[in-house]
């Protein structure tokens, strides 16, 4: 997920969608190698954790991704303390232009942790 962020926030030639989905596809093949088996048995912060990092991973593309949006509010519904996640998640919504939602997403990142560059 990490490298996927140095080509999205700083990687500008003209195939970095190319290398952003070929990043996405990476971080789903590897979560998809979790056998359903043992899914079933994580805490529901090892699934939130698991569901953050698949819709971060689809947010990197530049359009909205709805999957992303599903996916990001499941992962806050099983824990509503990932910061990371509420912030991703707003920013989910400030593509799909829902405005409203996104500043509610980045507030509650802030009120869990206290001002942090992401959510300001």
């Amino acid at each position: 997920l990490e490298k996927l962020y140095e080509v999205h926030d700083f990687y500008f030639a003209p195939d970095k969608t190319t290398r952003i989905a070929s990043g996405v596809q990476e971080i789903e093949r590897i979560l998809d190698e979790i056998p359903n088996d043992i899914q079933h048995h994580l805490s529901p912060e090892a699934r939130a954790r698991c569901l953050y990092f698949r819709g971060k991973a689809l947010d990197a593309m530049p359009e909205y991704s709805k999957l992303s949006e599903e996916l990001l509010s499941k992962a806050v519904k099983l824990n509503p303390q990932l910061v990371d996640c509420w912030n991703s998640l707003g920013n989910v919504f400030w593509k799909k232009q829902d405005l409203r939602s996104a500043r509610r997403c980045f507030e509650q990142a802030i009120e869990i942790c206290g001002n942090n560059a992401v959510s300001l």
